[in-house]
């Protein structure tokens, strides 16, 4: 049994039990990436690649442990979607968080980066609408800014930090590579 699964950028819950001290961006992990959508002030672009639900990746790990065979196998999001569309996503099913929704560009992608069908039909796996992907997330990292500020911690330290700052430069040298690639 060997398996390699390869996923794009996670969004989606934090795992119970999962702690993230007060303060400490950097365990955030790829969720600051979707936190940037809960700052009006950030100007995004969108990454080219694709999202997935971090449940997702962790049903396919576990049972591409389980299925006999060499595997690998990339997962993604069933369908496309950017920071464009999870805004607008969430301006409707969140209306309480509209003033606090970022204004990024939309990618005008509607295909997905990636084909799960074999990882599907392989695993037998199901995979997450981004729609709640997006709304856990957004749940979760919302919960993460109520226990800070309990903590004694402003969560204005997600705003702007190294952390942030770094994976954004990073998140926009990719965008627009993959930008300049697409005919």
């Amino acid at each position: 049994m060997n398996c390699l699964v390869c996923p794009p950028l996670f969004v989606g819950p934090f795992a119970p039990g999962h702690v993230i001290p007060p303060g400490v961006v950097a365990a955030l992990s790829t969720s600051i990436a979707l936190h940037t959508i809960l700052n009006p002030g950030d100007i995004l672009g969108n990454p080219g690649f694709g999202f997935v639900d971090v449940r997702d990746v962790a049903e396919a790990q576990v049972a591409g442990i389980k299925t006999s065979g060499h595997h690998r196998v990339l997962i993604g999001g069933s369908e496309w979607f950017d920071l464009r569309d999870a805004v607008d996503h969430l301006t409707a099913a969140r209306s309480e968080l509209k003033d606090r929704l970022a204004n990024p560009v939309s990618m005008g992608r509607t295909v997905p980066a990636v084909d799960n069908a074999r990882v599907v039909n392989l695993f037998g796996v199901s995979v997450t609408p981004w729609r709640k992907s997006v709304e856990d997330g957004v749940d979760g990292l919302l919960k993460v800014e109520k226990e800070w500020r309990e903590a004694g911690v402003d969560p204005s330290v997600l705003q702007n930090n190294e952390v942030k700052c770094g994976f954004l430069a990073i998140w926009e040298m990719v965008s627009k590579a993959m930008s300049q690639a697409q005919v």
